[in-house]
């Protein structure tokens, strides 16, 4: 029987010590020195291994190992051991070896480094904190490396799984997330998992997006800005409070104080930028609106077409807007002059065309082709007539843009005529409207302008107290 040895011993490879590892190995590496009187034993000893918890009492751990002839070679030897699972919870590891029949005493600690692996680059810290490439891991799982990378491979048909497992009482909600840092530690971007607005979301923040860049409800809505995916598609600079109330149907919604949809194109493409309005039956296509923006390399126009064809751009021509007015199918322009003098501004006084070429408040008009017309639409009151009899026309005239030659006059229509029939000393007041057409102007620009002409004998002349004109090419 052997007497006096000493025993030197590590432990090669890591012992499990957290039942959340339970599917991992459980067998460890014993590798000793046993030495007796100072020399290295070589014989085959007995030897039992148990694990306890504890340097000294304490309750022990697994099953006991017992083997009757371990061989020594030198002194050296090599034993595996498996004590199954430790617990969780267990807090440190001692292992008491029994040689020949004696305990030695103390029991060795099977401190986290020798069962942690640390080896290749692995470490566990005393928090169970585990390393790869860093000795003093910051997380559960820390990976350091130029270029570190994780990857998650299946061997089998089955998919190969990350899962994010959080709780639902997390702060504001928030199930899991994924943090993306720079160098100096600073969440830059986060992916999170939370349930935002009542209803389940995957969000993107930034630093400076704190409330979402964009999230993905749970039914597959998607929201750009800080909104409730009210639509398939919300997209929001600002949140204005438009609410479900506020919406029906819509599939894209843009939510801002002045809230714009651009689309670009260059010049160098089939025809520009569109939007196509089609309706498809049992998946074959019915007809098709566009609305189309053609390149400079044609002309600058605004297209609406419709048909059949699947290329909205290629369906015959509906409308056309040019620039300056609209054009139709059958190749007519319109163009709207706008109104000259709003309602209920200055007062106009004027009884002559002079030779001065003096024309009042012009509307300026464009004939783009010969044979275009201009439709003059008037409106006019005030009073006329005092100190005597009068009458009262309202005269039309136009003359080229720019010039200062005496204005052509129009022949006016009757119900541009006001008869005052009063006495002595009274105003009459006056109100009418109408319509006439000025026909054969030159392709140009003109100014159109409208003259209150008073006949008679009243020593007083008329005013117009309001005014309108509206001038439409055609």
């Amino acid at each position: 029987m052997l007497r006096n040895w000493g025993i030197w011993a590590t432990v090669a490879v890591g012992l499990l010590v957290s039942g959340a590892f339970a599917d991992a190995p459980t067998t460890i590496t014993y590798q000793g020195t046993l030495e007796q009187n100072g020399a290295g034993v070589n014989a085959s000893v007995p030897m039992v291994f148990r694990l306890y918890d504890a340097p000294t009492g304490g309750g022990q751990i697994g099953p006991s190992v017992n083997n009757p002839a371990v061989g020594v070679s030198g002194g050296l030897f090599t034993e595996s051991l498996d004590f199954g699972a430790v617990p969780a919870g267990t807090t440190g590891l001692w292992l008491e070896i029994v040689v020949d029949g004696f305990v030695m005493s103390p029991r060795q600690a099977v401190s986290a480094s020798p069962y942690s692996l640390q080896t290749r680059g692995i470490h566990v810290n005393e928090a169970g904190q585990v390393g790869i490439g860093i000795e003093s891991p910051g997380r559960a799982l820390d990976v350091n490396g130029d270029g570190a990378a994780v990857r998650v491979r299946s061997s089998t048909l089955n998919p190969a799984r990350l899962e994010l497992r959080g709780d639902i009482d997390g702060l504001g909600g928030v199930y899991s997330q994924i943090e993306f840092e720079n160098e100096l530690g600073v969440e830059e971007f986060t992916l999170r998992h939370d349930n935002g607005f009542g209803t389940e979301y995957l969000t993107l923040l930034s630093a400076i997006e704190p409330l979402g860049i964009f999230r993905i409800r749970d039914d597959g809505k998607l929201a750009m800005g800080d909104v409730p995916s009210i639509a398939t598609a919300h997209i929001t600079d600002r949140d204005i409070g438009v609410y479900p109330d506020g919406m029906l149907n819509e599939t894209l919604a843009l939510e801002d104080n002045d809230a714009v949809l651009g689309i670009y194109s260059s010049n160098t493409g089939s025809f520009g930028s569109g939007i196509a309005l089609g309706e498809s039956v049992g998946n074959a296509l019915v007809d098709k609106w566009g609305l189309v923006r053609t390149t400079s390399n044609t002309s600058p126009e605004l297209r609406v077409t419709y048909g059949t064809n699947a290329n909205y751009a290629q369906n015959p021509l509906s409308l056309k807007f040019v620039p300056g007015g609209i054009e139709f199918a059958d190749g007519s322009v319109q163009s709207w002059a706008g109104v000259v003098d709003s309602w209920g501004t200055s007062r106009f006084v004027s009884t002559q065309i002079t030779s001065g070429g003096v024309l009042p408040d012009p509307g300026v008009v464009t004939i783009s082709a010969s044979g275009q017309s201009v439709l003059v639409t008037v409106f006019a009151e005030g009073t006329h007539g005092a100190d005597g009899e009068s009458n009262l026309r309202c005269v039309i005239a136009h003359r080229p843009f720019g010039s200062s030659a005496t204005p052509t006059e129009v022949t006016y229509p009757d119900f541009f005529y006001e008869d005052n029939t009063g006495s002595v000393n009274t105003f009459e007041g006056f109100q009418f409207s109408g319509t006439m057409i000025i026909r054969g102007l030159p392709v140009g620009t003109h100014e159109i302008g409208v003259f209150m002409r008073q006949e008679g004998n009243a020593g007083l002349p008329a005013f117009a107290g309001k005014k309108d004109i509206s001038l439409i090419v055609f």
